[in-house]
């Protein structure tokens, strides 16, 4: 299932999506009058709204992405003050849900304990008629912003794993009340409040964004099972795992988090280009910091020994970072090497050999959770950047271990990381700098980018025909609307 929980999606704010709520909300009371028993008109009229409010927010983002939108009809599935469920009335959505299907705004389809909805008819019309546009919206509860979660273990402490994919079964845990807990939430409700000023957007033609939806598909291929942009989620949930507040911690459900690293180039930020900067090695950096072991910020930490290894530009670099990371984060001894000979040209016997050797300190902690722990400091370390930058004015996208900010801002950037790395494991560490791309680079891989500029250092520049092209061709595109509806919304 791809499509989100409604009530998992901000509310928007706007003026039409606030009429037809309101169309909405008319109908409810109208298929269920007032009574004189249970709660006060008021307080079932001010109910109603919020609901329908959601409801119409949370379908009209389904409508941009083109994706449904996930309704429980379950009545445990609604409980408000229980972690995980729906914090609204039962009776009440559903008595909206049936208005929504007697007002013909939307289709169904039934799927286990879930229905799936999508808008139709007048409620279809009147999006199509807004159009994908950028809206100021309703900031994210403040308790709603740390998310503490487990894993579901059997009687012998085995992960519980479901589905397809084997994934390991996790279920949200009570946040204590604390002082860290509460600086915090602080300060993701800061950050959220400046994401909210700004428009993130991607700047690609619509045969390119249709390629890049394409491949954000399922590895199956199915149609159904398509990762979608919604640009309109850029509010950040803090997420800690294993039942510890010194366990994870990341920060989540950006949408430009799911963009594969080669087309974040096309990633823009109120219409600017942006520059990726990431951090060198920051788990192994981090772990050897933790066990007195500073790395110097001009050591490769991946450079573990592999044959004729090329640094940076190693093409066995990323299988060796995703080992690597696999081995740190793997507490439960699940992860298996087999198949490492061929990317790697070593057994997975010698890779581990070369691995204890090179990093002994954390070769003896791989069995210890020593990866979330790694990450719980790389989340701090990413709080702290993320709130420098937007106080100096500065918008800056996580990505766990990179940011994005406009392309003039990198010099900026990449001190602050430096700093805060610093500041937080007293180590040094080294940042790579990403390219800027334009839609004629759609696809190409960083060397290729350099080497087709280094041949042609015209590339990227258009012509007048091309550029009158270009302008009528930007009418056209889906994303257009976006950016202008911005525009004129921080223009005011």
């Amino acid at each position: 299932m791809s499509e989100l929980r409604f009530d998992w999606h901000p509310v928007l704010k706007s003026t039409a999506l606030e009429e037809l709520s309101e169309t909405l909300v008319q109908h409810v009371q109208t298929m269920f009058p007032k009574e004189n028993r249970g709660a006060s008109p008021e307080k079932r009229n001010s109910a109603y709204k919020t609901i329908s409010t959601q409801l119409i927010s949370s379908l009209y983002i389904g409508w941009c992405a083109d994706d449904a939108v996930s309704f429980p009809v379950r009545p445990a599935a609604y409980k408000a003050g229980r972690l995980g469920a729906v914090q609204l009335s039962h009776e009440y959505t559903q008595e909206a849900y049936k208005a929504l299907k007697r007002l013909k705004w939307i289709t169904t389809k039934y799927v286990k304990d879930y229905t799936r909805i999508k808008a139709s008819g007048g409620l279809k019309s009147a999006f199509e008629e807004i159009g994908v546009r950028w809206m100021p919206q309703e900031l994210q509860p403040r308790d709603e912003l740390i998310v503490l979660r487990d894993i579901k273990r059997d009687n012998d402490g085995k992960p519980i794993r479901s589905g397809r994919s084997r994934k390991k079964k996790k279920y949200p845990c009570a946040l204590p009340e604390t002082p860290e807990v509460d600086l915090w939430r602080g300060n993701l409700e800061y950050i959220n409040s400046e994401l909210t000023k700004h428009c993130i957007s991607l700047e690609l033609s619509n045969i390119n964004l249709d390629a890049l939806k394409k491949e954000l598909a399922d590895k199956r291929g199915d149609q159904e099972t398509y990762k979608r942009l919604y640009l309109h989620r850029v509010q950040l949930t803090r997420i800690f795992s294993r039942g510890s507040l010194s366990k994870g911690g990341r920060f989540y459900r950006g949408w430009w988090q799911s963009i594969p690293e080669i087309h974040r180039p096309h990633i823009r930020i109120d219409g600017k280009k942006v520059i990726e900067i990431d951090y060198s090695g920051i788990s192994l950096r981090i772990i050897s910091a933790q066990c007195g072991v500073n790395l110097p910020a001009e050591v490769d930490p991946y450079d573990i020994g592999l044959p004729n290894w090329q640094g940076s530009k190693d093409e066995r670099r990323k299988s060796l970072k995703k080992i690597i990371n696999a081995l740190i984060n793997d507490e439960d001894g699940d992860y298996k090497l087999a198949g490492t000979k061929n990317p790697l040209g070593v057994t997975p016997r010698e890779l581990r050999k070369l691995f204890q050797e090179t990093h002994p300190v954390v070769y003896e902690r791989l069995a210890d959770g020593i990866g979330l722990e790694s990450q719980f400091v790389d989340s701090q370390i990413a709080e702290s950047v993320m709130l420098r930058m937007l106080k100096d004015g500065i918008v800056c996208l996580p990505i766990h271990d990179s940011f994005l900010v406009p392309s003039g801002y990198h010099q900026v950037l990449s001190s602050v990381m430096k700093g805060a790395f610093r500041e937080i494991t007293g180590a040094e560490i080294s940042v790579d700098l990403d390219i800027v791309k334009t839609d004629q680079l759609y696809g190409l891989k960083k060397d290729e980018v350099l080497e087709k500029q280094k041949s042609d250092p015209e590339v990227g520049i258009l012509s007048g025909s091309e550029t009158w092209d270009a302008l009528k061709n930007e009418q056209k595109k889906l994303t257009t609307k976006f950016i202008k509806s911005w525009r004129v919304w921080s223009s005011n």
